[in-house]
């Protein structure tokens, strides 16, 4: 008998269609491609790929699409932030850390504007 996917991602997946409703959407059930709408700036997704070795051995790859401009020190902020956040975890499932990290992370830096101080400069 076989298993499409692990039951952790299976169960993780079924939480978090819970949790985000409409917010949480499956791009490939096959693939094991997720895609989270975060609430705040327009068009901001996390889409997230499970890996056949996640949550024990490998983290999910993901995508951030975000209209505001992406700053280097953002993105290995990110980065930084989602490897501590599954070495935490240590083999557990990490997709709720994740989303929650960001959705806070975006809130704090979706709201600085930089593109008004240019403006303002530029008069």
């Amino acid at each position: 008998h076989t298993h499409t996917h692990p039951p952790p991602q299976a169960d993780e997946v079924e939480a978090l269609q819970t949790i985000y409703e409409d917010s949480w959407r499956t791009v490939d059930a096959a693939a094991h491609i997720y895609e989270y709408r975060l609430p705040g700036p327009p068009d901001t997704a996390l889409r997230l790929i499970l890996p056949a070795g996640y949550p024990s051995r490998d983290p999910p790859l993901y995508e951030l699409s975000a209209p505001w401009p992406s700053r280097p020190e953002a993105c290995a902020a990110i980065d930084a932030n989602f490897a501590r956040l599954f070495e935490e975890q240590a083999g557990g499932v990490t997709l709720f850390q994740w989303t929650e990290w960001l959705r806070e992370f975006v809130d704090q830096h979706a709201t600085c504007e930089p593109t008004a101080e240019k403006k303002e400069e530029e008069e």
